[in-house]
C-alpha cells in the first residue's frame, strides 16, 4: 500500500496548517508542498508559493490554492474568453 505524504514538521516559527485530509507547509519553507483536493475528487500534492499573492489564494503550478469546506483546494486557471 502507498504512504500518504507528510508535510514537513517545519521548525518553531513555521509549522503546517491541517485541514481535514489536506495540509499546507509553513512560509518558511523554502520549496513549499500543499496536499490538495483537485477538481476531479482526488488529494495530491503540488508544490506552491511562499506568499500569498491575495489573503484568499496561493499560486501554484497552473492554479491556485483557497479553502472551501474544511478543505484545500486546487483551481485551475481557465482561459478567458475574448
Amino acid at each position: 500500500m502507498r504512504k500518504v505524504p507528510q508535510p514537513n514538521p517545519g521548525n518553531m516559527w513555521s509549522t503546517p496548517t491541517h485541514m481535514g485530509d489536506t495540509w499546507l507547509e509553513g512560509e518558511s519553507d523554502r520549496q513549499r508542498r500543499a496536499r490538495v483536493r483537485f477538481p476531479d475528487g482526488k488529494l495530491r500534492v503540488v508544490r506552491c508559493g511562499g506568499v500569498p499573492d491575495t489573503f484568499f489564494s496561493i499560486p501554484a503550478g497552473e492554479g491556485y490554492i483557497t479553502s472551501n469546506d474544511g478543505e484545500f483546494i486546487f483551481v485551475p486557471y481557465t482561459k478567458a474568453s475574448v
